[in-house]
């Protein structure tokens, strides 16, 4: 997916604006951002469309999680969103729910850190993982 606007987690068709977002950084400058620019060309060969899944922007914080603690900052939803929803899916099923009925508290640990609480299905507060906020920051 990329470092795109934020938006609710789901799939997204490849467009032209979602290619503008994704070549200009407009949350910033990731590997992840070329997901989408990559799949697009791959699928324009074929004449068919190319689609994301849950981009590192998904952002579904209640408006607590958006207080930093300072008015003049707020937090932002930059995250491992495609990781944490399909394991968080596939521990919801294991448990015998749906994930829109399950509470979980995600965590990625690669080559960065996201801890997420994932409410019914919607992750209400997660930590910046892109832009260095630690999971108690």
């Amino acid at each position: 997916g990329g470092t795109l606007k934020p938006i609710v987690g789901g799939t997204y068709i490849v467009n032209d604006q979602m290619i503008n977002d994704l070549t200009s950084g407009v949350q910033g400058q990731h590997a992840s951002s070329l997901g989408g620019i990559i799949a697009r060309e791959i699928a324009e060969q074929f004449n068919i469309p190319a689609y994301i899944v849950d981009p590192v922007s998904v952002d579904e914080l209640s408006d607590e999680a958006r207080i930093s603690g300072l008015p003049e900052i707020e937090r932002r939803s930059i995250w491992h969103a495609l990781n944490q929803k399909a394991v968080v899916r596939k521990a919801a099923a294991e448990a015998g729910k749906e994930y829109l009925e399950a509470n979980f508290i995600g965590v990625h640990l690669g080559g960065g850190i996201s801890i997420a609480s994932h409410l019914r299905g919607r992750v209400v507060d997660v930590n910046n993982a892109l832009h260095g906020d630690g999971p108690f920051s």
